[in-house]
């Protein structure tokens, strides 16, 4: 098996405001996990989360990473992470308080 990457690309504008929200799975021959990506005007945040904590249900339009859900009415974010360059382990090897921020929030479509 190669390398693959499949993601879900989510766009919400406001007024004067965009935010890119990104949830992704990533399979290759040495690792398989998923991910959420959220990009700002002010940067990126960025968290990987183990393969196991992907839930897809293509009927319904739902996806789940860990807490977090996407879906056609919208986004429930709810996820520790740090700083880019940083990582935090699911397992709880993440690194100091100071460094992680807490992203929580609900966008209805």
């Amino acid at each position: 098996m190669g390398e693959y990457f499949y993601g879900w690309y989510f766009r919400c504008q406001g007024e004067g405001e965009s935010l890119a929200v990104i949830p992704a799975v990533h399979l290759s021959p040495e690792r398989r996990s998923c991910s959420v990506q959220i990009i700002a005007r002010g940067g990126s945040l960025y968290r990987e989360f183990p393969i196991f904590m992907f839930r897809i249900n293509r009927k319904k339009g739902i996806m789940q990473i860990g807490e977090n859900i996407f879906s056609r009415k919208g986004i429930c974010l709810r996820m520790e992470v740090c700083r880019p360059g940083e990582s935090v382990q699911e397992t709880g090897g993440g690194r100091s308080g100071e460094e992680n921020m807490t992203v929580r929030g609900v966008l209805r479509f």
